[in-house]
């Protein structure tokens, strides 16, 4: 299996979408250039508009703050289960796995990360290059961070490379 985001191409077409989202403020469970995303559809709707047709209508219901009260990360068991389908190109079979979970020593762009808020992984970011990334936070806008940050990388919980089938 090859990552979906994996030629010089590729990775220019990526990076152009995702700083195109540079500034957009926060507003959960929307996902609209300019006006308003929260970190999640913020990952599901770059990889979507570079081609990947992710299908994040069946994510489970969550507030910005749930991540403090929960004890188990509905994001990561949502990625690994339900959310298998996720990243599913239109038009693909459903029998094909698109997230896959990988080291967090082995990042490249386009990779979904989630991180810890409160007790659970309850935020995500995708990677840009190297260890930035860019996500959007509660309070702010989409922006970039870096996992030398202790803030994030001492909160990094999974990394998941959205895949596709050889």
């Amino acid at each position: 299996m090859k990552p979906l985001i994996a030629t010089d191409y590729e990775i220019r077409r990526f990076h152009r979408e995702a700083l195109s989202w540079v500034g957009t403020p926060f507003a959960i469970r929307s996902a609209v250039k300019g006006a308003g995303v929260d970190c999640v559809r913020f990952c599901a709707q770059v990889l979507t508009n570079v081609g990947h047709g992710c299908d994040y209508s069946n994510l489970p219901h969550y507030v910005s703050r749930s991540g403090h009260a929960l004890v188990e990360s509905r994001l990561i068991g949502w990625i690994e289960n339900e959310g298998r389908e996720w990243f599913q190109p239109v038009g693909a079979v459903n029998d094909i796995e698109f997230l896959q979970r990988i080291s967090s020593m082995r990042l490249a762009p386009g990779d979904v990360l989630t991180i810890r808020i409160g007790a659970v992984a309850h935020h995500a970011g995708i990677v840009f290059k190297d260890l930035r990334f860019l996500h959007a936070m509660e309070g702010g806008k989409v922006e970039f961070a870096d996992l030398r940050d202790p803030t994030y990388g001492q909160r990094l919980v999974a990394a998941f490379r959205p895949i596709r089938k050889d």
